[in-house]
């Protein structure tokens, strides 16, 4: 499977202390490859338009990409990793957020 780093994405990490925590920096490389590979570590899940069960998932507006997220972490902050699937299939991760964040870059 294809992929691309989205332009949000170091930043999130830089955000988050991946580049100096080694624990997350591991999770989140061995997470984006299983994905790339489609072996996910976590289940994935569609990242919907708010916290409701029933929103609908999010689409980017510009190409149609759908937006999705895994677990990075379960205890803590609870880090997820979003990412977005193009029309073609590719995988294109998009930022490091906390369990409740709302944002996709």
């Amino acid at each position: 499977m294809d992929f691309e780093i989205g332009s949000g994405f170091v930043h999130s990490l830089h955000t988050w202390g991946a580049n100096s925590r080694h624990d997350y920096a591991m999770v989140i490389i061995e997470s984006c490859a299983r994905i790339v590979l489609g072996m996910p570590k976590n289940s994935i899940n569609e990242f919907r338009e708010s916290a409701k069960a029933t929103a609908k998932q999010r689409i980017r507006v510009d190409d149609g990409a759908l937006a999705f997220r895994t677990h990075l972490t379960k205890k803590g902050v609870g880090l997820r990793l979003m990412f977005w699937r193009l029309a073609g299939g590719t995988i294109e991760f998009a930022n490091i957020g906390a369990k409740g964040d709302l944002e996709i870059l």
